[in-house]
């Protein structure tokens, strides 16, 4: 028995050791208008650790103590660096990302831009199909654009 109680008592303080090495950051990333953003990517500079955000915009990361700064990005916002210090709790506004697409051009082994084709393109609108009886894609395409 005397020597189950300082076994217990070494494991105790071990595993509060342990503990003490990571602290949790939550936070919540919004837009420009105040909306909750889901499936931003919130990431510890440096780590492969990051989680995403939910359809409320909301993130829980366990984090190791000495970690200095996050990483939050998504598709179509500006990608944000934000500097931890001693916060536990980290709101942040995503700011929209003003990138005019190309248009792009879908093959069938993959895509590429409209002007790095050197080849024939035909645009069929959807009005020029659209009450005609078919059954099949090809059939729709059919006397609508050459070849």
């Amino acid at each position: 028995m005397r020597k189950i109680i300082p076994l217990f008592l070494m494991l105790f303080i071990f595993s509060q050791i342990a503990f003490s090495q990571s602290r949790t950051i939550t936070g919540k990333v919004t837009d420009e208008k105040g909306q909750p953003v889901p499936s931003v990517s919130v990431t510890i500079r440096g780590t492969s650790i990051g989680v995403t955000t939910n359809s409320e915009g909301v993130f829980t990361l366990n984090s190791p103590q000495n970690s200095k700064s996050l990483i939050v990005s998504a598709i179509g916002y500006i990608e944000e660096n934000v500097e931890i210090g001693n916060r536990s709790v980290i709101n942040l506004t995503l700011r929209l990302a003003n990138n005019n697409l190309d248009e792009v051009v879908v093959l069938g082994y993959g895509t590429s831009k409209r002007s790095d084709i050197t080849g024939n393109i035909s645009t069929v609108k959807a009005d020029a199909v659209q009450d005609k009886p078919i059954q099949t894609f090809d059939q729709a395409l059919a006397g609508q654009a050459a070849g």
